[in-house]
């Protein structure tokens, strides 16, 4: 693969796992804390969405990482 194109396509996957795991917490994030305002007994529940909201954007770097060395 070209170097070039190497580069685009992996700033294009970064930054679409990037913004999708950023909307995804804003979503999550807030529904998370509507739900801990209420009634504090779930904690764990919110606290394990938000981490697998987080997971999506290391996935994307890792992705990243792959396509630049080209593993």
């Amino acid at each position: 693969m070209l170097p070039e194109l190497a580069l685009m396509v992996m700033c294009g996957s970064v930054g679409l796992a990037l913004a999708a795991a950023g909307y995804a917490l804003a979503k999550v994030g807030t529904a998370s804390m509507a739900m801990l305002s209420e009634k504090p007994e779930p904690f764990f529940k919110g606290f394990l969405v938000v981490t697998l909201c987080e997971a999506i954007g290391i996935y994307g770097l890792v992705l990243g990482l792959i396509i630049l060395l080209e593993i």
